[in-house]
């Protein structure tokens, strides 16, 4: 996977990937925002019906991840469309977002996350998913949280003392090689996504059984 995203960057000309990350931000935002709306209102509801105990941990983990893809999306977006001048320091703050990203992630993929979806009702149909979503996104670690880190602690979130190393680190970030990292990171979401859907459709489908029984 991670090897078909390097081919699909290093093939495309510059203003084409721009062009491409502007489509995913147009696409993206408006959707990532309704569905917000509507996982807090599903939060606000089962607090309503059943006590402040019940809001639920795992609508809570899938709208940390449309929270935080929002910050991605607008960062890459404003990346692509910087004067050469300002696109180191955006590629900076982008690269501190993407690590805390897939820092934070760690849990919401973990084995013990895992428990919490297997108890849900026909956890059977979208637990696959789950796990080939933790498989990616071990791939996208060993490839890229390293320089993410090294970006971050040195030039970004925790600036180094030392000149010498907050240059290097900042001299030598490889914007092709970045740009693979922001292509990778949104085609994790999309997969997170894409599973959170097949969760929620599971959870409805399951309350209508339980009406008609």
């Amino acid at each position: 996977m991670i090897e078909f995203l390097k081919k699909y960057f290093i093939s495309r000309k510059e203003k084409r990937l721009k062009k491409k990350f502007n489509h995913l931000y147009k696409k993206f935002v408006p959707q990532i925002l309704s569905d917000i709306n509507a996982l807090e209102a599903g939060n606000d509801l089962l607090v309503k019906l059943h006590g402040s105990g019940a809001k639920s941990v795992i609508i809570d983990s899938i709208l940390f991840y449309k929270y935080a893809i929002l910050d991605i999306v607008g960062l890459a977006n404003i990346w692509t469309n910087t004067n050469q001048a300002e696109e180191n320091l955006i590629v900076r703050l982008l690269a501190g977002t993407l690590y805390e990203f897939l820092d934070d992630s760690r849990y919401f993929l973990s084995k013990k996350f895992r428990v919490k979806m297997a108890a849900m009702p026909y956890s059977e149909r979208y637990l696959y998913e789950f796990d080939n979503i933790a498989d990616i996104f071990r791939l996208i670690n060993d490839e890229f949280l390293k320089m993410l880190g090294d970006i971050r602690n040195n030039t970004a979130f925790h600036k180094s003392k030392d000149p010498r190393i907050f240059k290097k680190v900042k001299d030598d970030i490889n914007e092709v090689h970045f740009g693979q990292v922001v292509l990778s990171t949104f085609y994790l979401w999309i997969k997170i996504n894409k599973f959170h859907r097949l969760f929620l459709n599971c959870i409805l489908e399951y309350e209508k059984d339980k009406q008609h029984k």
